[in-house]
């Protein structure tokens, strides 16, 4: 479950969420944030921001305001709910089987 919630604190804050996929890689926000709360991720084919300091959100919206793509929402973004909701059944489908074993 460790890896499920370290996976999660890298699209959320206690402000808000991001949704990667819409990253356009402009890095706007994470120049402007005071805190250093958005990171990068720059591979050649793969690249989006992240957030990397979430602890330190002061939640000053910034980042949300200059976004031209729309990564940022106050809510858990439709994308990343049914994520969360197979990743669920996948646990419990895995439970399942240990308890059959058994």
């Amino acid at each position: 479950m460790r890896d499920f919630n370290d996976r999660v604190n890298k699209i959320r804050t206690n402000y808000f969420w991001i949704n990667p996929k819409k990253c356009k890689a402009c890095w706007k926000c994470a120049e402007l944030c005071p805190e250093k709360v958005i990171g990068r991720v720059g591979f050649l084919w793969h690249k989006h921001i992240i957030i990397a300091n979430g602890d330190s959100c002061t939640g000053c919206k910034r980042c949300v305001k200059i976004c031209p793509a729309g990564v940022f929402s106050e809510s858990m973004p439709d994308e990343i709910k049914a994520f969360v909701q197979n990743f669920r059944m996948r646990q419990r489908g895995e439970s399942g089987k240990a308890a059959d074993s058994a």
